[in-house]
């Protein structure tokens, strides 16, 4: 504990029964000893009486004053009860006292005399005063003393248990709170710890938590004793932990799912149950936690399959399986490349879909190189349809052969859309170029324009899932300034008159960028031929889907 030292001198003045308090006759070694504030007055003898002599050295007919006063929390001004005082004459205690309800202590003491009082009191820093009495008899001096709150910490620590077989558990939710008012929770490391700092002297409690277990809480006190470290292992009861497994039995050849397959569950070798696979190919079991456990499939026309099965006891109360079965018998694959009917080109991202008798069998996309693949089973009629956004939808057929395990090559041509087109590596609408041509520095539609912005919309009606941002540009002839806004208005104007023929203007959005986006090198000041401007001088129409 540290401890104060304050140092009063109180000097006697004889002119008045009253102590004197003036700053000539009162010397202080520091703020915490009395301070000049201190009252003193004379005593009656009902008053003298009152206090009760506690030093056998004062006798009777001895020269005393009274000590008295309250002991406060430095922090906060309340009063401190069981405030513990000794007083020392000469190194020997000569008295003792305990602060009352209110703080109130008191004391008496002999006339010119040196004492040292030590105030002390748990959680608080101890004050230890020297002092010397005047020699004006019966005089009570009073004096309020500040305490300050020591700062004092413990720690706790502990392991989170299993009650049945005590084993750590990992992941738990560990909470400490004072009263309802929730401190700090942490999660318990890999080998099921956990830790807090914690006040002294006062009340906590530890609620732990885990998914797959009951809760478990516990009420303790902390001492007064810094540094202290409590160790406090907790135990929690494991709740009956069940797992659903969801799973699918599905044809590997087309990815479609096999109804009524036999699902057998076993464990050690012992069978268990039988359940079929429902119209989706679907089946369900609810087994224990932490086991494990074989799943075998079986179907008429299809290689039996078994699989390993464990389960665990983790967050997620589900799991899901799939499984795939490969059917006995004549099969084929069917390959091909995806080609443009336009460029020749292979075309990726197509959407393939392969139908048996108007059944969906399998859906593939053609990959990059414009390949892609079917199975099929030998001499069955199939229909591919083609689809892809911005190309004609297409549909081809074909019959397969008789052969096992062969692969037929067949070839699929798309045809794009031809009212579309890539300019720069960008879709635009394929438009009429010499229609789209504004009179020198003016805004107005004119009537090749108006046509050919009829024929865009129709064009958007035909194809409701595209919009369209469309950009204008200038040439750098003329002012910048004056470029820009004229730009920026024929775009205005072209919108406008799109949502007059019945095109929502969610569809639509554009700018002008006047001369700042030139494609070639006729900028302001360059001599350029006519044909080289003309090339910045475009409408165009992006093609955004949606």
């Amino acid at each position: 504990m540290l401890k104060k030292n304050l140092i009063l001198v109180l000097i006697c003045v004889f002119q008045t029964p009253l102590l004197s308090m003036n700053s000539s006759s009162y010397l202080i070694s520091s703020t915490d000893s009395i301070s000049p504030a201190t009252t003193a007055k004379q005593l009656s003898t009902k008053e003298i009486n009152n206090v009760e002599l506690k030093d056998s050295s004062i006798e009777a007919n001895s020269c005393f004053q009274v000590l008295e006063g309250r002991i406060l929390n430095s922090k906060n001004n309340k009063p401190l009860t069981n405030s513990l005082l000794k007083l020392y004459l000469n190194g020997e205690k000569v008295q003792e006292a305990t602060s009352k309800g209110n703080g109130i202590y008191n004391m008496k003491l002999l006339c010119n005399k040196t004492y040292e009082l030590r105030i002390s009191k748990a959680g608080f820093t101890e004050v230890t005063i020297t002092f010397k009495t005047d020699t004006n008899s019966n005089t009570q001096i009073k004096k309020e003393f500040n305490l300050e709150e020591t700062k004092c910490y413990q720690t706790i620590s502990g392991t989170i248990k299993s009650a049945i077989d005590e084993s750590v558990i990992s992941g738990a939710f560990v909470s400490l709170l004072m009263g309802k008012e929730n401190i700090k929770t942490v999660e318990t490391l890999a080998d099921g710890t956990y830790s807090f700092v914690l006040d002294c002297y006062k009340t906590y409690t530890i609620e732990v938590e885990q998914e797959h277990s009951f809760g478990n809480s516990i009420l303790f006190n902390t001492s007064l004793v810094p540094e202290m470290v409590l160790v406090r292992h907790i135990t929690l009861k494991e709740k009956l932990c069940k797992k659903t497994i969801n799973g699918i039995v599905l044809n590997e050849q087309f990815n479609l799912p096999i109804r009524n397959a036999a699902v057998e569950l076993s464990k050690d070798g012992t069978f268990e149950k039988s359940i079929p696979t429902n119209d989706a190919g679907k089946f369900t079991f609810n087994i224990p936690c932490n086991d494990v456990y074989t799943i075998t499939v079986r179907k008429e026309n299809y290689i039996s399959k078994m699989r390993a099965l464990e389960t665990d006891a983790n967050k997620k109360k589900t799991k899901n399986i799939k499984i795939k079965l490969k059917r006995t018998g004549c099969e084929q694959t069917i390959q091909g490349i995806v080609r443009n009917s336009h460029t020749n080109t292979p075309e990726a991202g197509v959407l393939l879909q392969l139908f048996n008798s108007d059944k969906l069998v399998e859906t593939t996309t053609s990959a990059a190189d414009g390949s892609y693949s079917f199975k099929a089973t030998c001499l069955k009629s199939y229909k591919v349809t083609t689809t892809k956004r911005y190309f004609i939808d297409g549909t081809q057929y074909f019959v397969s052969g008789k052969t096992n395990n062969v692969v037929v090559k067949k070839l699929i041509k798309v045809s794009p859309i031809l009212e579309f087109e890539e300019v720069r590596e960008i879709l635009m609408l394929k438009t009429d170029r010499k229609n789209l041509t504004f009179i020198l520095n003016k805004d107005i539609l004119t009537g090749p324009m108006i046509k050919e912005l009829n024929r865009i919309v129709g064009i958007m009606e035909k194809y409701t899932y595209i919009r369209l941002e469309i950009n204008i540009h200038t040439d750098s002839r003329g002012n910048d300034d004056l470029n820009m806004s004229l730009s920026k208005q024929r775009v205005e104007n072209i919108i406008q008159y799109l949502i007059s023929e019945g095109i929502a203007s969610d569809r639509l959005s554009g700018d002008g960028y006047g001369e700042s986006e030139l494609l070639n090198s006729c900028s302001n000041g360059v001599k350029c031929k006519g044909f080289e401007h003309l090339q910045n001088r475009r409408v165009e129409f992006v093609v955004l889907a949606d």
